[in-house]
């Protein structure tokens, strides 16, 4: 019976998640597949102004050439050692790749005669840092920036950052120094300020880097999943971006206009996939847009030139199987001249894809009680568009949405307090729309609960009260005279009243909040039972060493009280099922995991 229970309310559940959306504003123009697959990519132009893609392969660092983005050309294969990570990144003639788990060092591609001669060559140098001497062999990440000034990340033994001057010779890069802090996994470096994406502390940290050979750490961050997986600013240094490697995380914009002030300013995730999984990998800036890489789910475009407010405008996916994890989309590069984006999947190898870049049209406003003027918080905001859009309003009753495409939109605000509301808004491309709006209340009633002990109707004080529905949870609790005035807001779905105290039967029964009752009086049987429904303060006991798993109860049953349990039991298993498949409809994914959560003790 318990297996049958569960794989129904599996079946109510993965009926009602949410299938993944269509292209938007984008599309592949060309497929290049990857028999051993793909993994860091980069883009390159060279002097006849020749666009190129550079991808890392398990078994190679790949450079193909674009003359025609949707025929891409194979010009130079550089073999190195099998391994599942391959980073790329170029700088004036050279391209350069590294592999982690791998001891390739570091590949140094020169592109100075391209396409007609490419060559290449395997660099390494012994390094001393950190007290630790080495020769370079494998690192995680690459990076150049504006002053020539190579960057290996994650490299074994040191962990941290390695700093190498190009300048002097791009084919034998000087060591600088080093920071060695904490492990980088990726990063980014400019104006001698670098930002590291500390992953395994979570941290985006920013040190003063001016003299490589001594960092000063200046400020840090906790990104929203505490899994730091790499980071990009926008062109003027005001804001930046992160990506936790994590399922269901964010990419996090935020302000570092004051480095010793980092604020959060917002956190995005695709709606389409939401709650299934999906992890973001790495995100680029571009003019006011942040094109990202995420696995199973593809590219997708944010408008960021509101950071406060990111909205999807552009996605595709490049990842036709239907498994969540570290599959498919690894990377990207949108910083061709022809504005062409080049990716890299894990099965699937190089797509280049052609973007149409447009300004998200916004939707922002303030929520408010229509009787005292006070502000909501957590009101869910929809905004009715072909692809999925809700939003909540937060602390100060405020809400940011918006939408790709411009034109007239129903927008409907909802709260399990207030009645709800749908009203119009008219949406253009780059433009903030106000609507502010009020919601009226919803009727609340005062029902009186009185609890009392079965055949002798002694009064029960200290008794726990439960209501809920698909909408919300209400607790409460008897006082001495066995009394509870439960404040409810009305709800035309129906609560479950749930009634217990231990070393008594719990009492259930289905309320309406539109018929109230002058009072209700609930007798409870004598007796022991816990369907983790209400709070009866449960302690691990962890010195009983015999008996896995024990808890101890405020008070030992007898075999004699817990007669009535086991009825008891199957009826409210009934009963919720009963609930779930009629609420089933209604309830949001997210919702019905929470519930999930909830019940699954019971029926398991």
């Amino acid at each position: 019976m318990k297996n049958i229970l569960t794989i129904l309310f599996c079946f109510i559940l993965g009926h009602n998640l949410i299938a993944q959306d269509g292209d938007l504003n984008m599309k592949i123009i060309a497929h290049v597949p990857a028999p051993s697959g793909g993994s860091g990519i980069w883009h390159y132009v060279d002097r006849n102004g020749i666009e190129y893609a550079a991808i890392g392969t398990r078994e190679a660092l790949e450079i193909y050439s674009l003359e025609d983005p949707s025929k891409p050309i194979l010009r130079a294969s550089v073999k190195g050692v099998n391994t599942i990570w391959r980073e790329v990144y170029a700088y004036k003639d050279y391209i350069y790749a590294v592999t982690d788990n791998a001891s390739d060092g570091v590949i140094i591609v020169n592109m100075k005669n391209a396409p007609g001669t490419i060559t290449s060559k395997f660099w390494t140098t012994s390094v001393t840092a950190n007290n630790q001497t080495a020769n370079i062999t494998t690192c995680h990440t690459v990076f150049v920036d504006e002053k020539g000034i190579l960057c290996l990340n994650g490299c074994r033994p040191w962990q941290g950052v390695l700093f190498f001057d190009l300048n002097q010779d791009p084919e034998n890069p000087k060591f600088l120094g080093a920071e060695t802090t904490r492990y980088s996994h990726d990063m980014f470096m400019r104006r001698d300020t670098l930002y590291s994406s500390e992953i395994y502390e979570g941290l985006m940290t920013a040190y003063d880097v001016t003299d490589k050979s001594k960092p000063v750490e200046i400020n840090g961050v906790k990104t929203p999943f505490a899994f730091t997986h790499n980071n990009w600013p926008s062109d003027d240094n005001r804001y930046m971006f992160t990506t936790d490697e994590k399922e269901n995380a964010y990419v996090a914009a935020y302000d570092i206009s004051d480095i010793h002030n980092i604020k959060l300013l917002d956190q995005w995730r695709p709606k389409d996939t939401e709650g299934t999984g999906v992890i973001p990998h790495n995100t680029r800036y571009l003019d006011g847009y942040l094109i990202t890489a995420y696995y199973t789910d593809g590219v997708k475009i944010i408008d960021a030139h509101r950071p406060e407010n990111l909205i999807e405008v552009g996605s595709v996916d490049t990842y036709s199987g239907n498994q969540s994890g570290f599959h498919g989309c690894w990377g990207v590069s949108p910083f061709l001249p022809s504005k062409t984006i080049v990716a890299s999947d894990i099965e699937g190898g190089l797509f280049v894809i052609k973007p149409e870049y447009i300004r998200a049209c916004y939707l922002e406003g303030t929520v408010r009680d229509s009787f005292t003027d006070e502000v909501i918080s957590n009101v869910e905001v929809r905004l009715i568009t072909p692809r999925k859009n809700n939003e909540q309003t937060n602390l100060k009753g405020e809400y940011k949405t918006g939408y790709a495409d411009s034109g007239t939109f129903s927008v409907e605000f909802s709260h399990p307090d207030y009645n709800p509301l749908t009203t119009s808004a008219v949406l253009e491309h780059g433009v903030v729309t106000i609507k502010n709006v009020k919601l009226l209340p919803k009727n609340t009633i005062v029902q009186k609960i009185i609890v009392k002990e079965k055949g002798s109707l002694n009064l029960i004080a200290d008794a726990k009260i439960v209501l809920f529905n698909a909408n919300k949870s209400i607790t409460a609790q008897t006082a001495a005279d066995g009394v509870a005035n439960v404040k409810i807001i009305q709800d035309n779905l129906d609560f479950q009243l749930v009634v217990g105290k231990w070393a008594y039967l719990h009492h259930a029964e289905v309320y309406s909040s539109l018929s109230p009752k002058a009072e209700i009086e609930i007798l409870l049987d004598k007796g022991y039972q816990d369907d983790f429904i209400l709070e009866q303060n449960w302690t691990t006991k962890p010195s009983l060493q015999l008996v896995p798993g024990y808890v101890e109860s405020p008070l030992e049953p007898s075999v004699e009280t817990i007669r009535h349990n086991q009825n008891s039991m199957l009826i409210q298993i009934w009963v919720m099922l009963v609930m779930l498949l009629e609420m089933a409809p209604q309830i949001h994914p997210q919702r019905m995991w929470t519930m999930a959560q909830r019940f699954l003790p019971v029926l398991l």
